[in-house]
């Protein structure tokens, strides 16, 4: 049944690696039951909730970038797939989420989200990701950082072709916590409810050695492309500052990338012109190291600054904070 408060709006949230790049997350959402990652909180997505009705077009309209369509409850898959069909025909980006393997709208930046079998300890199901699929892995404390699980876990993603793992940092409240507890089938309670999460880096260097990225690059619009370039250099500068941090680097020297992407955000000069026209100076905030890799970024869409990290953290394949 539709909401009788109108259409479907959203929040506008600031983008963000560890967030998988959300900028609009819907208000009220037919959430699917079971366990799944609301990957714009990073805590635990919520089912239920009536449908909403569709947009209005002033609201579509004001979606220029990443929109996060989170599951859906069975009655509300159909209306969840028009919805993303009419913003990627807008050309806007949207990020897919699904509980189970299988079929996405075109053109979707799609993520598939296991943890509901995870919290069995089961990691069979994983053989069955679609070939070049990017698999989500909840970073929980004694649940999902055990090297006994996500070791194997690897190797079945690494045989069914799988493109990439990205293990995500949550931030659960207590009855988030107290959920998992009663969910999964076992778990160290005291390490859940009292113990941070373990360091990435082996998970890391244990995905590369797989041939398994964990960097999720960001979804771009399909134009103008000034906006295109503006955004992948926003969004390069700010994966170098979440590598920093997730490498207990310099919080001054991640600070300076993420303040950087911020304001790289809202630039409305053509980037590629004024590397072309040798006036990249005139964006004087831009300090030293940003300014290097936005120029490396523009010339061949990469730097040392972040190849350099990715390599440090865990081989070829990076990390996600």
């Amino acid at each position: 049944m539709a909401n009788p408060r109108g259409g479907l709006r959203f929040r506008e949230l600031r983008p963000e690696p560890r967030r998988l790049w959300i900028r609009f997350r819907p208000r009220v959402w037919p959430g699917a039951p079971g366990v799944w990652i609301d990957l714009a909180a990073l805590a635990l997505g919520r089912p239920g909730g009536g449908e909403p009705g569709p947009p209005a077009e002033a609201e579509v309209e004001r979606l220029d970038d990443v929109v996060y369509l989170p599951p859906a409850a069975d009655g509300a898959e159909g209306w969840r797939r028009r919805l993303a069909e009419r913003l990627l025909a807008g050309g806007t980006p949207c990020l897919w989420q699904s509980v189970t393997p299988g079929p996405a709208p075109a053109g979707a930046a799609v993520v598939w989200d296991p943890t509901e079998t995870l919290l069995d300890g089961g990691v069979e199901i994983l053989a069955q990701a679609p070939r070049g699929a990017s698999v989500l892995w909840p970073w929980v404390a004694g649940l999902t950082d055990a090297e006994d699980l996500w070791r194997p876990a690897l190797d079945r993603l690494r045989g069914a072709g799988a493109e990439r793992v990205l293990p995500l940092r949550l931030e659960l409240p207590p009855r988030d916590r107290r959920r998992l507890a009663a969910r999964a089938r076992s778990a160290d309670w005291s390490a859940l409810f009292h113990r941070a999460a373990r360091p990435l880096e082996g998970f890391a260097r244990a995905a590369a050695s797989r041939g398994l990225d964990i960097l999720w690059p960001r979804p771009l619009p399909a134009a103008p492309a000034r906006l295109v370039v503006t955004r992948g250099a926003a969004g390069h500068l700010a994966q170098i500052a979440d590598l920093e941090l997730a490498l207990g680097g310099s919080e001054v020297v991640a600070q300076s990338f993420f303040r950087a992407a911020r304001r790289l955000e809202e630039e409305p000069h053509d980037l590629k012109a004024l590397l072309r026209e040798g006036n990249l100076a005139i964006l004087t905030w831009l300090e030293d190291d940003p300014r290097q890799a936005v120029e490396e970024f523009l010339r061949r869409g990469g730097s040392v600054a972040l190849e350099s990290r990715r390599a440090r953290f865990g081989g070829d394949g990076g990390a996600t904070g």
